[in-house]
């Protein structure tokens, strides 16, 4: 992918809280190194943790949080999932130093006509394997995290996810604050919703439909407010999804589904919103317009311009 199942009886996030979740000690265990052997970079390294296998470069302090930082996240993503899966391999995440490093890799990866390899920031999870570099330190976390959680759902779950549920899902990931030697979680996602504001006071909106069917690589690579946008609005779609009374229930079977693997191949991201969500896109599309309106604390007065 490129960059919230609650059972019953667990509390049910907040659609307008910003409290923080609670805090936990930003610590991994013991972290194994050994030099990676990569051509033309010597400082190469591999970091092994309980949950990871972790290829850097470069050097600073966001590397010597980074294994801390993936397990805790780790520990966030089953806690916001519900989805737990036995021990095996340490699941690999590569973070390099430079984009020249990460395209390089990226061609390796996918060709060198990739359209992967024009995102301008951040990273991508292909095949269960996260490949990110350097943005500035918070940003980079925040860019693991959402890959994290990706990767995780390939690991933890038998069929894969439409693509609007798998991004909606990898945003909850994004928003912690470190302090210390702690880290906390957000269930609301200031920065999605600072982004999703902007764009319905600009009157700037991206229909249910497309939402529900289009690559966030489609968006990424156009342009960043169409990157923004798509994301935003996705955050918001699995924030409504995950508080509503009514539509919560289709959220936690469709994710029951892919765990068990009962969503079949044929399968489109559309037709999986409609069989597990809600039939009747038309309301769905008012209900969805309005909820963001209130998530994101607009009055019915504001428009362009306010």
């Amino acid at each position: 992918m490129l960059s919230v199942l609650i059972l019953a009886g667990c509390e049910v996030p907040s659609a307008t809280s910003d409290a923080p979740l609670k805090s936990v000690p930003l610590e991994s265990g013991r972290v194994h190194k050994e030099p990676w052997d990569v051509h033309g970079i010597a400082d190469g390294q591999i970091l092994h943790t309980e949950h990871y296998r972790i290829y850097i470069t470069g050097s600073g302090r966001v590397l010597t949080i980074l294994p801390g930082f993936l397990e805790a996240v780790y520990d966030r993503c089953a806690e916001t999932t519900g989805v737990t899966f036995p021990a095996r391999t340490p699941m690999p995440a590569y973070l390099l130093a430079t984009r020249d490093q990460w395209a390089d890799l990226t061609r390796h990866i996918f060709g060198p006509q990739s359209p992967a390899a024009k995102i301008d920031s951040g990273g991508y999870t292909y095949n269960g394997v996260t490949v990110c570099w350097r943005i500035g330190n918070k940003a980079t976390l925040a860019v693991m995290a959402h890959e994290a959680m990706h990767q995780y759902l390939h690991y933890g779950l038998i069929d894969r996810l439409p693509r609007w549920m798998d991004e909606a899902l990898a945003t909850t990931a994004e928003s912690y604050a470190i302090t210390g030697k702690s880290i906390r979680f957000y269930d609301r996602n200031s920065a999605r919703l600072a982004d999703l504001r902007n764009a319905l006071i600009e009157e700037r909106w991206l229909k249910l439909e497309p939402l529900l069917s289009d690559h966030s690589l489609k968006h990424i690579i156009k342009d960043d407010k169409s990157g923004q946008l798509y994301y935003a609005e996705i955050y918001a779609l699995g924030l409504m999804l995950r508080t509503h009374p009514i539509y919560r229930e289709g959220w936690v079977k469709l994710m029951d589904a892919a765990r068990l693997g009962r969503l079949g191949p044929q399968a489109t991201p559309l037709s999986v919103f409609q069989t597990y969500i809600t039939s009747d896109l038309e309301l769905f599309a008012t209900e969805f317009r309005a909820f963001c309106r209130t998530v994101c604390r607009l009055g019915e007065d504001e428009s362009q311009g306010s």
